[in-house]
């Protein structure tokens, strides 16, 4: 299967947890065979007072990686999140999404824009929350028409 993450920060342009998640989903996908195409917004990382990282990590041969920069730098991600979509990248996001996916996954993509180039694929969208003192991760499988085919949820600490 042929699946894209669209994500705000990812390794090694990545504060925490919600980058290393998507990284090691991405590469568990490619060692099983299925091709990843990961995109994120490196505009974002600078904006945020990154700095020039440290470790570096060797994806798996079938994982992609796509850092979004844009001209305008900073302003990007800025624009994005005022308006909730990829103005100023939005020919970039063409481009990855004029290929075929089978499933697009949409993990926190505050600053890299919203599913507006969900097309056709089944999409999938991860939140994590605490409820009742529990850090639970809560995902919706959901059609490109945004019907809801699968929910589940996982507690992952109390």
């Amino acid at each position: 299967m042929r699946f894209c993450m669209v994500t705000t920060f990812y390794p090694p342009h990545g504060f925490g947890g919600d980058a290393v998640f998507v990284q090691q989903l991405s590469d568990q996908l490619g060692k099983r065979g299925h091709h990843v195409e990961v995109v994120y917004c490196r505009d974002a990382y600078d904006l945020m007072g990154g700095r020039t990282p440290l470790l570096t990590h060797q994806a798996h041969p079938n994982v992609t990686v796509h850092a979004l920069k844009s001209p305008m730098g900073v302003l990007s991600p800025l624009a994005t999140h005022q308006t909730g979509a990829p103005s100023l990248k939005s020919s970039k996001l063409s481009a990855i999404f004029a290929q075929r996916f089978d499933v697009i996954h949409y993990h926190n993509i505050s600053l890299v824009g919203g599913p507006q180039f969900s097309t056709g694929a089944m999409v999938l969208s991860s939140t994590h929350f605490t409820n009742t003192g529990c850090f639970v991760r809560r995902t919706c499988y959901l059609s490109s028409t945004g019907k809801l085919v699968h929910r589940g949820s996982v507690v992952l600490a109390c």
